[in-house]
């Protein structure tokens, strides 16, 4: 049976006053919630965050995206107009470098499948990283067969967004895991990125199934919904659960989180999971609250944006 009638649809009325009133801290993923894309904010977007902002309330931009390091999306908050500070940009590039650090203890080598702004905040926790950019395929399988690791071995094998995927990349990542000694941690498993247009994203978890499946290793993902996000928020702020609400476009991450921890749960339908979608949805990860997208909240007050 569809679990959508579960959930309270929210406007700019009394019943999001209530959820304000209630709340202390917001979650607030970014891809699909705050923008789509590199270029485009969602319309009202920057209203909200500042309406939070102007109420008093602790905000955190959670996002399972490792594209960038936290001083990157830093210059991405400031272009499109966001108020944030980097104290509040939880990426999931910081979550596994702090995870790296402080849950591994790892201070040696670690390859990465990922993009400079990950390979940026591995390197700011003092963990030599390496992998980054294009590896082309050079020769043939006899070659790959006498193929010498450089280095020969590695503490971990992290794989986020990675543009420059390749086959080399898996060879390389697969083998260094043959070690059982050597960590194999993940940023998320989502299948695609948010996009309204037709063409099709293809997300960290594509990336991630091919090293799991030709490695035989099963990682440790450290973004929503699982432990190594919370605790890195944890480093951050002490959060009251009765007090907390998350909001976010995905339910097997977001919305998941969220009830995982006690948090009040908010679904916009601005990215991955429409409206359509949720309508037809039968799983448990059924959000206490609906809406549009953020904007749709405060779209009957005055502010600075419209």
């Amino acid at each position: 049976m569809a679990q959508g009638s579960l959930s309270k649809e929210l406007t700019c009325n009394t019943d999001w006053t209530e959820v304000l009133d209630s709340t202390d801290t917001f979650l607030i993923d970014c891809d699909g919630v705050l923008w789509t894309g590199d270029q485009d904010a969602v319309p009202g977007a920057q209203d909200f965050v500042a309406h939070l902002k102007d109420q008093g309330k602790r905000t955190f931009f959670v996002s399972n995206n490792s594209t960038k390091s936290r001083r990157g999306y830093l210059k991405k908050f400031e272009k499109l107009g966001f108020p944030a500070s980097l104290e509040e940009i939880v990426p999931a590039s910081f979550v596994a470098a702090y995870y790296l650090r402080h849950e591994l203890n790892i201070t040696g080598r670690v390859m990465l499948l990922g993009l400079p702004g990950f390979e940026e905040e591995i390197a700011l926790q003092g963990i030599e990283v390496f992998g980054t950019g294009p590896d082309p395929v050079q020769g043939t399988l006899n070659d790959f067969l006498n193929l010498q690791l450089d280095p020969p071995s590695v503490d971990a094998v992290v794989v986020g967004l990675d543009y420059h995927i390749s086959y080399m990349k898996l060879l390389r990542a697969a083998s260094y895991l043959a070690n059982p000694k050597c960590h194999y941690v993940v940023t998320n498993e989502e299948p695609v990125l948010p996009n309204k247009g037709g063409i099709v994203i293809p997300g960290t978890g594509a990336l991630v199934n091919a090293v799991t499946y030709c490695s035989s290793r099963t990682p440790t993902v450290v973004g929503k919904p699982h432990k190594p996000v919370y605790d890195a928020i944890c480093s951050l702020a002490q959060l009251d659960p009765v007090r907390t609400c998350i909001i976010g476009d995905t339910l097997s991450s977001d919305i998941a989180f969220g009830k995982k921890q006690g948090w009040k749960t908010l679904l916009v339908y601005s990215g991955i999971t429409t409206r359509e979608k949720f309508s037809n949805y039968t799983g448990e990860n059924v959000p206490d609250y609906t809406s549009e997208s953020i904007s749709t909240l405060v779209r009957n007050k005055k502010t600075k944006f419209n």
